[in-house]
């Protein structure tokens, strides 16, 4: 009469750092810069995202059993980040005074890995089992393309082509680097009873420029 009887203990597997740098210039002659650096690290067994015990258990991505599944890195691992703010007030008319602004954000891009939606290690569940990525067309059959077709697809990405023949493991790859520029003009009303402004916000300009 029972089932999904889980057993939850806890764990000293597991860690993260992370590592930070930031150089400042404070506001002079209307023109102010900030720019950091960071790199951090994080393993996990598991997240514990969940609120339920059968959710976090099976939903772990495995390439064996999921009562023993070892560290990776984590969903959260940050990797490289930079930012970069640059400022700058023009004087226009009569009081008036505009903020050019830009602020840059490159990241590492989110960890990812290719599962299997049938369930190979035989735990019931079909969404949590990592892929094998056949190393030749003789090991695996193809429905609607072929192995060329699937070796050309995995090796776009370096990280894939290096797992060929192998069981991709947990979060062992990375999406690309992401850009992110967003700039902002910041006009200031000359009132003198209240602080007034305009501002002009341009989110992702890099896209809008491609």
């Amino acid at each position: 009469t029972l089932s999904d009887v889980i057993l939850l203990e806890n764990t000293n597997k597991g860690y993260n750092w992370n590592f930070s740098y930031e150089v400042r210039k404070p506001v002079s002659k209307g023109f102010f810069f900030s720019g950091s650096y960071s790199y951090g690290v994080a393993k996990t067994l598991m997240h514990g995202t969940s609120d339920q015990a059968a959710s976090n258990w099976g939903n772990v991505y495995t390439t064996n059993s999921p009562n023993n599944v070892p560290m990776a890195r984590s969903n959260f691992d940050p990797g490289h980040r930079a930012n970069l703010t640059v400022g700058y007030d023009v004087r226009i008319w009569k009081g008036y005074k505009a903020t050019v602004s830009m602020f840059y954000s490159g990241q590492s891009g989110r960890p990812f890995a290719l599962t299997t939606n049938r369930d190979v290690n035989g735990d019931n569940r079909g969404t949590n089992d990592l892929l094998y990525l056949p190393a030749s067309a003789t090991e695996m059959s193809f429905n609607g393309g072929t192995y060329q077709d699937f070796t050309n697809f995995i090796s776009v990405d370096s990280c894939l082509a290096g797992y060929l023949g192998k069981i991709i493991q947990r979060n062992a790859c990375r999406g690309p680097w992401i850009n992110t520029l967003d700039a902002r003009l910041n006009l200031q009303l000359p009132f003198k009873t209240v602080k007034a402004e305009i501002t002009l916000d341009v989110l992702n300009v890099l896209n809008l420029l491609n």
